[in-house]
Order: structure tokens, then sequence, then C-alpha cells
């Protein structure tokens, strides 16, 4: 971690200059409307992590992050990484937020390589980005039937649309979509759980790309425990298909045999 954080101040300080003081990163901050807001929402959502009231990085942090560092090119970099010039209270502050911006920029300098990082956070990345956040939006409402687990070689092969294949093809495009295709799925996510995750994860690969499905996740028991109940859900029904199919061929005798009965008696009589 302390080898990570070292390299990133030689990162920015070597591209752009030696880091600027925290007062006039905060200054330049404030001055720019985009960078204001979301310098304001990191600091109501990163608040109990500032002040220590919790050792590990919360979800409405890491997300304030994400959105603090992605806008107005690199001011709000600078504002994470300034230089506190000996001031203890900035130091403590500082190693307390790089308990979620340095995920954050660790995940921002590997997205053209195969560093895997959590669903929740690649999408928090995605989200940041108008025209990623777009494509995601296209691809969760094209590809929705594949949130069905498919879990057996006899159950119908669940359907990758041309809408979906296409929208898929066009997220995949985006910078910041490319840590999606091989994200561990995880539970921090408000929007998508593990489960979600896991079953989108699972069709996509299936179904779109004709792949061996491979799914990451951070609770292997939980994708065992989902493919266990898809595969009863899918008995259950086959046995409720074959019973309705059943009584529907028994009415159907019983029809019949009601006709041919009313006819009869209609002759003799």
């Amino acid at each position: 971690m302390l080898t990570f954080l070292l390299a990133l101040t030689l990162l920015v300080t070597g591209v752009f200059g030696e880091a600027p003081n925290c007062m006039d990163a905060r200054n330049k901050c404030i001055s720019r409307i985009g960078c204001s807001m979301a310098l304001n929402n990191f600091q109501i959502a990163c608040e109990k992590v500032q002040l220590g009231l919790v050792d590990q990085c919360t979800d409405q942090c890491m997300r304030a992050v994400v959105s603090l560092v992605t806008v107005d090119s690199n001011i709000g970099t600078d504002y994470l990484t300034c230089n506190c010039e000996g001031n203890k209270e900035c130091d403590l502050w500082k190693r307390r937020v790089e308990t979620c911006s340095a995920d954050v920029f660790r995940a921002l300098e590997s997205l053209d390589n195969e560093e895997v990082i959590s669903c929740s956070l690649a999408r928090m990345l995605c989200d940041a980005d108008t025209q990623c956040w777009t494509a995601l939006s296209y691809y969760e409402k094209f590809c929705s039937n594949l949130w069905i687990l498919h879990t057996t070689e006899h159950e119908k092969t669940l359907d990758c649309s041309p809408k979906c294949n296409n929208s898929l093809a066009i997220l995949y495009k985006q910078t910041r979509a490319a840590k999606l295709k091989n994200c561990v799925c995880d539970d921090a996510d408000p929007y998508v759980d593990e489960k979600t995750c896991i079953r989108m994860r699972y069709n996509t690969q299936k179904s779109c790309f004709g792949e061996d499905p491979k799914i990451l996740v951070v609770n292997h028991n939980l994708l065992l425990d989902i493919v266990k109940s898809e595969r009863q859900t899918l008995k259950n029904d086959s046995n409720a298909a074959a019973d309705g199919a059943h009584n529907s061929r028994a009415l159907h005798v019983y029809l019949v045999a009601s006709w041919a009965f009313i006819f009869i008696y209609q002759t003799i009589t």
C-alpha cells in the first residue's frame, strides 16, 4: 500500500509538477462548478471516514471519491493528492481518505491492463462517465432477460437479442467500462446485488459470447446456492408443466367422452 501511494505521489508530481498545497487545491476546485459540487458531495459522503469514525471505506464515500477525481480534468485529483506542508491534521485527514482514494487511483491506473477490481467499483467508474453510464443503462435495458440464471443443458438457451448484443458491443468500447468485463461480484453495490451481478455476468458470457462462464465472486458459496436454487426451480417448473400437460389431456378425454355420450343419448331418444 505504501509503495503504491509513493508511486502515485511521484506520478502526480512528475506529470503535473510539484503537488499543490491543499488550500490552493481546494480553492481551485471550489472555483469550478463541477468540481465544487463534487467536493461538497465528498465532504458529506466521506464525513465518517474523514473523522476516523469508520476503519474502512464506505460505499457512499467511494462513489464520492470517484466523482471527485473524474470531474474537471485533474482538479479533484490535485485536491486528494495535495501537499499538507507539514500540517498534522491535514496529514491525518489524507491518510484516512486514502482508505478510499487508493483503490480508486489504482483502478483508474489499471484500466488498460488485466488487474481485477470489484464490480461495484467498476460500475462506479462507468457511472461517473456520461457516455459509459448511458451505454450501461442501454445494456441493462436490452439485456434484462439475461438476469435469469442459465444452469442446465436442457433449459432453453437464453436469447442474446440483436439489441442486447449491440448495446453490449457499445458498452465495451467505453474506456471506463474496461473493468466491467472481468470484475469480482461483491455485495457493495446498492443498485445491483451480488446475486444479480452473478446472473448478469454468467448469462452474458454464455449467451452473448458463447463462453464457458468464469464468474469471480467474493462469496463462492453464494454462487453455489444460486445454481442449486435455480436448478430446483427449473425442476419444479418442469414438474408443474408435466402435471399441467397431464391434466390438459385428461380434460380433453373427459370432454370428448361427454360429447360422445350426449350424441349417443340424443340418437337413442
